[in-house]
């Protein structure tokens, strides 16, 4: 998979089970979706308005396709559109990178995500 593969996750959540000793990040819709929910980089804007309308941070996790595909499934989900989904808890160290969003009252503030990052997900803008 040659796209860039992203995961958004409670920042506080995310932290307290780094820290407990746990090696796997397991959030809620692994139990009750049996997997978890991941986005290429031009569904994230719609993934934070569908999603994450309450929010007012969260972390943006880019993962390691090449170490998750045993377990990805690129599949029909919201509005028709084909998302990636993991079916097994994530490696801590699968993420290759994280960044803080910010939101404002304009918007997500998105960090720079390096050289490489898609087009189609601004970066050090509003979203």
């Amino acid at each position: 998979m040659h796209q860039r593969l992203f995961h958004l996750a409670q920042p506080l959540a995310f932290e307290m089970a780094r820290e407990s000793g746990a090696t796997t990040w397991e959030p809620g819709s692994l139990t009750t979706e049996g997997f978890l929910h991941l986005s290429f980089a031009e569904q994230l804007r719609g993934t934070l308005t569908a999603h994450f309308a309450t929010a007012t941070e969260l972390l943006l996790l880019e993962i390691d396709p090449e170490r998750t595909a045993d377990a990805l499934r690129v599949e029909l989900s919201r509005g028709d559109a084909l998302f990636p989904h993991l079916y097994r808890a994530l490696a801590f160290d699968e993420c290759q990178c994280q960044w803080l969003l910010e939101r404002r009252d304009s918007g997500w503030i998105v960090p720079d995500l390096g050289a490489t990052a898609d087009a189609d997900f601004p970066q050090g803008k509003v979203l």
